[in-house]
């Protein structure tokens, strides 16, 4: 019984606690910037090469930790992640000169890129099959409530440091690691892994959950959905607060339409991942992404209120981001689900270290705020194209889920 109850309770709102501290350190660059760009001498270029740096270590840190949650554990290996972005979060505020900083950025990313696949899979396996797609989306709704509570925290202190933001950010994910290596259970690993063969045959056997067995198709529909979804999502995540200050809004504007699209992503996150089911999946999907659409026009056009135009577009683009985080897990074996979230998040990464890049190039080509969000557009509907296949194969996918059983 009280496995039962770690399994089914504890795991998952210790996960979710995690993902609203990793929340909270994802959007502190971005709330940060302003403020870094004048310390350091930051032009919009080196800035995005700032947030991208973080976005390198999120990618290899989801490989890597991915694939070993799978061979060593991964409640291990969650604390170690939240250790690694805590310790270099505070580090972040001490370091002296520009290559310093990326490379704190660069630390901290792998451990949030760690973190993440680990708590996906962890959640995967803590329940009902049938509403794993729905309780993965739920529990990592955290992440943009993290934001959403970052962004309040610096819009109300009006005269917050910098580097305040960054030892918050720290501390916090310090003091979960130790509450959840105390009361977090180890879940129970798979039998069926042979920890002692040769390389090539384990990195055989990672192709094979990945493309194997009919899941080529979902596989590539994730990575590509999620790689345009993550440019959208981290070019906004990241540049939000200074693209609005750019069209004339007041930094403590700013700063609140930074945390009314972070809010509005949480809500978008909770009301699509509660409206997540098999039966209604390909029309979830199409109206998310045109929902999306929608936000980044109107965010685009200044035709509402900036702070309004935020929030519609957090509660879509943030939204489609989660309900694929989701997904991210559904197609493949229990005791692979770390491997094939890992993969999926990386890929998504990618979109994520190209988002503020191509901001910051635009930015310092001369281009307009409204330019850089129309860029976007184009990429949105490549997502959405992507996520029809994953529609089309739920009802299957759910089938074997069941009869595979809990993992």
């Amino acid at each position: 019984m009280a496995r039962s109850v770690s399994n089914t309770i504890i795991t998952p709102a210790l996960c979710f606690l995690a993902a609203l501290v990793e929340g909270y350190d994802l959007q502190s660059a971005g709330l940060a910037a302003p403020q870094l760009a004048k310390v350091y001498g930051l032009s919009p270029q080196m800035l995005g090469m700032v947030f991208s740096a973080s976005t390198l270590g999120l990618l290899l840190g989801a490989v890597v930790c991915g694939r070993l949650s799978d061979l060593i554990g991964r409640k291990g290996l969650l604390v170690t992640a939240l250790l690694t972005f805590g310790l270099f979060s505070i580090a972040t505020a001490l370091a002296p000169d520009v290559p310093s900083l990326l490379a704190m950025r660069f630390l901290t990313g792998l451990g949030l890129g760690g973190a993440f696949p680990v708590l996906i899979a962890l959640v995967a396996a803590s329940g009902d099959p049938r509403t794993q797609a729905r309780r993965v989306t739920m529990v990592t709704a955290g992440m943009p409530l993290g934001g959403a509570l970052a962004g309040m925290l610096v819009a109300t202190q009006r005269g917050l440091d910098w580097a305040t933001i960054f030892h918050v950010g720290g501390i916090t994910p310090l003091v979960l690691a130790v509450v959840v290596a105390w009361a977090m259970r180890e879940p129970t690993m798979p039998q069926n892994l042979d920890l002692a063969a040769p390389a090539p045959v384990r990195a055989a056997s990672t192709r094979t959950v990945l493309f194997g067995g009919g899941r080529a198709v979902p596989t590539l529909a994730l990575w590509i959905s999620s790689f345009g979804t993550l440019v959208v999502l981290y070019l906004l995540l990241n540049w939000l607060p200074t693209l609005m200050i750019s069209r004339g809004l007041a930094r403590a504007d700013a700063l609140i339409a930074a945390a009314a699209f972070s809010g509005a992503g949480a809500m978008g996150t909770l009301v699509l991942g509660s409206l997540l089911s098999h039966q209604r999946r390909g029309g979830l999907l199409g109206g998310v992404y045109g929902g999306l659409a929608l936000g980044l026009a109107v965010l685009a056009g200044g035709v509402i209120a900036p702070i309004a135009a935020a929030a519609l577009a957090g509660f879509f683009v943030i939204g489609a981001q989660f309900v694929l985080y989701g997904l991210s897990a559904e197609p493949y074996p229990p005791s692979m689900k770390g491997t094939g979230a890992g993969a999926s998040v990386a890929a998504g990464r990618l979109g994520a270290m190209a988002g503020p890049m191509i901001a910051g190039a635009v930015l310092t080509a001369g281009g307009t705020a409204s330019q850089v969000l129309a860029l976007l557009l184009p990429i949105a509907v490549v997502a959405f194209i992507a996520t029809l296949p994953l529609s089309w194969r739920s009802r299957r996918a759910s089938a074997v889920e069941a009869s595979a059983g809990p993992g």
